[in-house]
């Protein structure tokens, strides 16, 4: 199985452009023959909008942009961060969720369990397990700081926006393939990277744009 992360920078509220820049990703990777491409956390609208994801005029161009990148996810899956809603009778709810999208269609949401104050503000979660079984393999999918719930998964995804969090330390005792993808640019401290055993097989730029392509079966970069 390949699998491309692609590193990037967004700009917040960006929408448009950021989905763009994912658009040309996903071709890239397709054209690498990946099977999956895994982007980081709220990709779509750069981390993070706040309080303007509480704002009902901010979810209806969000939920388009997201089906946009959806019809360009032909002939590959895409795992992508996005800000979703779950509406009640009483207020809006936003998880920072994990979206995968399966020959166009959006198919199952993963949301982010642990959030900072900062982030319980306008963020939710929920306690549906983060394991996903595709392609003959467990896959734990991580939100930022959040712990694969399962340790015996094939695979640990950990998507991130995260400026701040050493994730190679907060992976340091997974001896799964761990695939971190994180924001760059902007602030964010990119060094996204795949741990295979214990050891880093590669670990991206800090500042730039990249995508790479891991092979799970024969452990190499495309």
């Amino acid at each position: 199985m390949k699998i491309a992360i692609a590193q990037q920078s967004y700009l917040v509220d960006s929408l448009g452009k950021n989905a763009t820049k994912i658009a040309k990703a996903i071709f890239e990777a397709r054209s690498k023959k990946a099977d999956l491409v895994v982007f980081p956390e709220m990709s779509i609208c750069g981390y993070s909008p706040c309080e303007s994801l509480l704002r009902e005029d901010y979810m209806e161009p969000m939920m388009q942009v997201l089906q946009r990148i959806a019809t360009e996810a032909y002939e590959i899956t895409v795992l992508i961060g996005c800000p979703t809603y779950c509406e009640d009778e009483n207020e809006t709810k936003v998880y920072d969720s994990a979206i995968l999208i399966e020959n166009g269609t959006i198919t199952r949401r993963f949301n982010k369990k642990g959030l900072s104050n900062e982030e319980s503000a306008y963020c939710i979660t929920d306690k549906e397990p983060n394991i996903l079984d595709w392609n003959k393999k467990k896959i734990a999918i991580c939100v930022g700081n959040d712990m694969p719930e399962d340790t015996n998964a094939d695979i640990v995804i950990n998507i991130s926006a995260d400026n701040n969090a050493d994730k190679s330390k907060q992976f340091a005792d997974c001896q799964n393939t761990v695939i971190c993808v994180r924001q760059c640019g902007n602030g964010f401290s990119g060094a996204s990277f795949i741990k295979d055993e214990g050891k880093i097989l590669t670990e991206l730029s800090i500042d730039n744009d990249e995508l790479v392509v891991f092979d799970t079966e024969s452990s190499p970069l495309i």
